[in-house]
């Protein structure tokens, strides 16, 4: 779908039907082009032998599944890949879904909160439809940004510098 104003993103993304969006099979490749996941995932892997990958708002694993297959496809066998989401029953679907890979790990846990993850030690961050909330809040006028500035400052905090966060929305934007 292309979108002319920011507001049909909004209003489109409030009247669907969020398990819908969030499960489709192919979402990583309609937000991003070949050649842009080849360079995200460049810089994640250069100077590293054991990339440390988030990514935030896993949903029911789809994207993790993509993210899982580049990496193989890529020859990239040893990572470790830290997968969250704050919706309990999606953070159990992907569990299930990975349990027999201990290099895919799934948590309960917000984006915001990186508190037990030390400075400077992550990879690459990957965040597939979870900036909706935020781009209600601007569109709206909703006033409180803490939310938005805590997710940022986070991320911040503990990716490497050089290193990538991907924001992305399907081909909304």
């Amino acid at each position: 779908m292309n979108f002319k104003r920011i507001e049909d993103v909004v209003n489109f993304l409030k009247e669907s039907d969020w398990n819908s969006i969030n499960e489709q099979d192919n979402a990583l490749e309609e937000a991003l082009t070949p050649e842009s996941i080849d360079d995200i995932f460049e810089m994640i892997t250069k100077n590293t032998d054991l990339p440390l990958i988030y990514e935030s708002g896993c949903g029911s694993g789809v994207t993790t599944s993509q993210i899982f297959g580049y990496l193989s496809k890529k020859g990239i066998n040893n990572f470790k890949l830290v997968s969250h989401d704050v919706n309990e029953n999606f953070v159990k679907s992907a569990r299930n879904r990975f349990s027999k890979d201990n290099r895919i790990i799934i948590e309960l846990r917000s984006g915001s909160d990186y508190s037990d993850i030390p400075d400077s030690s992550v990879d690459g961050i990957f965040s597939l439809n979870t900036m909706i909330p935020f781009l209600d809040m601007y569109y709206t006028k909703n006033e409180d940004i803490s939310q938005h500035e805590d997710y940022l400052k986070e991320t911040s905090r503990v990716l490497k510098i050089g290193k990538p966060l991907v924001l992305t929305h399907l081909q909304a934007l």
